[in-house]
């Protein structure tokens, strides 16, 4: 929606590059997450922003999960991935929406 935050935590790939276009058509603002941090800091700030999604590739799930825990505000979290994400093995497939 136009306004929201849209929250990426990405490494530096095509996918990453490719959020570009649709976030900002819709008018909303992409706020970027660095994985290399530790847990806390980037569910400080995903918590204290106001970030309405945040799009997460695969290969960081085990990193969302510490920062899920410490950042309840937003609406959810899209994973980017190629598999079902019931092949995943995550623990509350509820959450994730697929992208």
């Amino acid at each position: 929606m136009p306004g929201d935050w849209a929250g990426v935590l990405d490494w530096n790939s095509q996918r990453h590059f490719e959020l570009h276009c649709p976030i900002t058509d819709v008018a909303a603002v992409m706020s970027q997450r660095n994985p290399r941090l530790g847990p806390e800091d980037p569910g400080f700030v995903t918590q204290h922003s106001d970030v309405t999604f945040i799009v997460v590739d695969e290969t960081l799930l085990p990193v969302v999960e510490t920062i899920a825990l410490r950042a309840s505000r937003g609406k959810g979290w899209i994973v980017m991935t190629d598999a079902p994400l019931a092949a995943r093995g995550t623990p509350d497939t509820r959450r994730w929406q697929m992208w």
